[in-house]
């Protein structure tokens, strides 16, 4: 019961390896999920945060399973051994990606995170060692509404704004 018992983070044994990344400090990022709508869908978003964060002397590790095309990163998309991934996850200075589900290693492994989101209510995600980052003067919060249901088969999902020019604005414009 959350209202009784609050917010409970699992207790996971994280990797025992060697830290898998030789930078000092870095940010582990992933800019994929499951669904186009879960995405942050402003155009060149991710660059710029790449950028910025080289600029104060980060390196940035972009995991997830798609590849993409940002540049100054080191590319550890792909499939890859979930230990490998906590390994990654739980050096980093800290996290930045989507309400997903290497978010939620993130934070199951006690490492401060970013989200990006404009799809899901704030109440939905966990709260604890998390900085959320949405557009809240836009459409958002759709996967809450229970007027609508999720379609898996629609990759380009959007229940309100689908074909317009509104199409995804949640992340857009964040």
């Amino acid at each position: 019961d959350f209202k009784e018992l609050g917010e409970q983070r699992p207790k996971l044994i994280g990797s025992k390896k060697p830290k898998l990344m030789k930078a000092k400090k870095y940010v582990a990022i992933t800019t994929c999920s499951t669904a186009q709508f879960k995405y942050w869908n402003r155009p060149n978003g991710w660059q710029e945060v790449v950028n910025y964060l080289n600029s104060k002397g980060y390196k940035v590790v972009n995991i997830g399973k798609q590849p993409n095309n940002l540049r100054d990163v080191v590319d550890y998309t792909g499939q890859r051994d979930f230990d490998d991934l906590q390994n990654v996850i739980q050096n980093a200075s800290f996290f930045i990606g989507l309400p997903s589900g290497l978010a939620w290693l993130s934070w199951a492994l006690g490492k401060k995170s970013v989200m990006i989101s404009g799809i899901s209510e704030n109440f939905c995600e966990f709260q604890e060692d998390m900085y959320r980052v949405e557009n809240l003067s836009v459409c958002h919060g759709c996967f809450n509404d229970p007027g609508f249901t999720f379609d898996k088969g629609d990759w380009l999902y959007c229940p309100s704004h689908k074909n317009t020019a509104k199409h995804f604005e949640c992340s857009k414009e964040i």
